[in-house]
């Protein structure tokens, strides 16, 4: 069966695809990319998670830009070249890579582990500050979205509680406290010593240059997609209905969809307008986030998986193969590639 793994829409006319399957024992991944009337195609080893593109030279096409789960940066174009985001191959065996975004000549990667990554031009790979911070080890981010004005880069995804590590010093005094039987002693030092640095549930960084946040965004489930809202910061999207706006200079703030606590799966921005693709419904919010207007899907999509809009054209990806644009107030199909 035909199966999306992830979409990014191009242009009002152009898309491209990722098909692959998990379950081949030795997994690789078609992209494909429709030009307005035709597909082409490219197969590269492993499952392909995330797709973003590089500017099309004058009268050409843009280069396309495939991350697979292990790092590799696959780079289409008339020829296929590719490069690791590791330089420790070790990493490349244990990661799940999961999103690529690009904003002018900056490209940034993200994964489980609390890894992410950025890269400026031709310079190397290197790991964001944010990557080695303890507390967000557990981390498995799961998008992220860049904003040009001001510069700075969000991530969310989910995580598990994290703790602070006592000094060998301060193990000591626990040990001590636990031995004589003080349990309140010994609950004040673990307060003291271990403090929680990170709750469980849904999680976002804002980045900017060497300096990040951990945004209260107070998320229980899983925090699915993001995306830019020009200079207005970053809506967040996920589980249980949630919706949040945040940014550098944002206080967060939810946003109730009528789609009510079903879980929401992307978020895209163009042109004034931000959508949220929910199980069952795109809607469609103004430049405020003040009013919302839910959309109907398409009718062959019953596995939403994601939605991207740019020059003013909503695209919709569904994971069994529905890819359809929104015209005037309806969807035009459009003929999925052969895997």
């Amino acid at each position: 069966m035909l199966r999306l793994r992830t979409a990014l829409a191009l242009s009002g006319e152009q898309v491209a695809v990722a098909i692959a399957s998990r379950e081949d024992d030795d997994p690789t991944s078609t992209v494909a990319r429709y030009d307005g009337s035709t597909w082409s195609k490219h197969r590269v080893p492993g499952l392909v998670t995330s797709l973003a593109s590089l500017p099309a030279p004058e009268g050409g096409s843009p280069t396309l830009l495939a991350l697979s789960e292990d790092g590799t940066v696959w780079s289409i174009a008339d020829e296929v070249t590719h490069e690791s985001i590791f330089r420790d191959p070790s990493l490349a065996e244990t990661s799940v890579m999961t999103c690529i975004r690009r904003a002018g000549r900056t490209l940034v990667a993200c994964g489980w582990n609390g890894r992410a990554y950025l890269r400026f031009g031709d310079t190397p790979w290197e790991p964001l500050p944010v990557t080695h911070d303890a507390s967000l080890a557990t981390t498995h981010w799961s998008a992220l979205a860049i904003a040009e004005d001001p510069s700075s880069i969000a991530l969310v995804g989910h995580g598990e509680q994290v703790y602070r590590t006592p000094t060998a010093d301060e193990r000591a005094e626990l040990d001590a406290a636990r031995a004589s039987g003080d349990r309140r002693l010994r609950r004040e030092l673990r307060a003291r010593y271990r403090p929680m640095l990170a709750p469980p549930g849904g999680r976002a960084v804002v980045a900017s240059g060497e300096t990040w946040s951990l945004a209260p965004v107070e998320a229980t489930g899983k925090l699915e997609a993001v995306a830019c809202l020009g200079t207005a910061g970053f809506l967040a999207v996920g589980g249980l209905g949630t919706a949040i706006h945040f940014g550098t200079d944002v206080p967060p703030s939810r946003h109730t969809l009528p789609t009510g606590e079903q879980q929401l799966l992307d978020v895209t921005h163009d042109h004034g307008r931000t959508y949220v693709l929910a199980r069952t419904a795109v809607v469609a919010f103004d430049d405020e986030l003040a009013s919302a207007e839910p959309l109907e899907l398409p009718p062959a999509a019953n596995a939403p998986m994601g939605i991207g809009a740019v020059d003013g054209v909503l695209w919709l990806f569904d994971a069994q193969g529905t890819i359809a644009r929104r015209v005037d107030r309806g969807w035009e199909p459009i003929t999925p590639p052969s895997p």
